[in-house]
């Protein structure tokens, strides 16, 4: 059974690809984005993916900046996101949206992207 695509946006590539190879080796399909511009570029040529892992600190356009674009786009606003950031202080994100801390473990990870909604 093939798994859903989950597009990774992160600035750091170490992360992006860690996380994409962890992912593509448990069945999900990945897309990956360098920050939060290529991801809105991404999700209007591309396919939608079933969920977004989201980093929240990033140059050009960060998390908070993305979701807020989903947000206003019917047709991206019910895509779940998961964000994650190293940041230690608190948030204010979009209700339903979780939020894991840097650096995440694998298998929190893979439990995060299992039970969320969408997949």
């Amino acid at each position: 059974m093939k798994l859903p695509t989950v597009m990774i946006v992160d600035d750091d590539e170490a992360i992006r690809e860690t996380v994409a190879d962890v992912l593509q080796l448990a069945g999900y399909e990945v897309t990956l984005a360098e920050d939060g511009v290529q991801a809105l570029n991404l999700l209007q040529s591309a396919p939608r993916p079933a969920l977004i892992l989201l980093d929240l600190m990033m140059p050009r356009l960060d998390g908070r900046g993305v979701m807020a674009a989903l947000a206003a786009d019917p047709t991206l606003a019910t895509i779940p996101v998961i964000a994650f950031s190293a940041y230690a202080g608190q948030f204010d994100l979009p209700q339903g949206t979780r939020l894991l801390r840097k650096p995440v473990g694998l298998d929190d990870l893979l439990t995060a992207v299992a039970s969320s909604h969408a997949c």
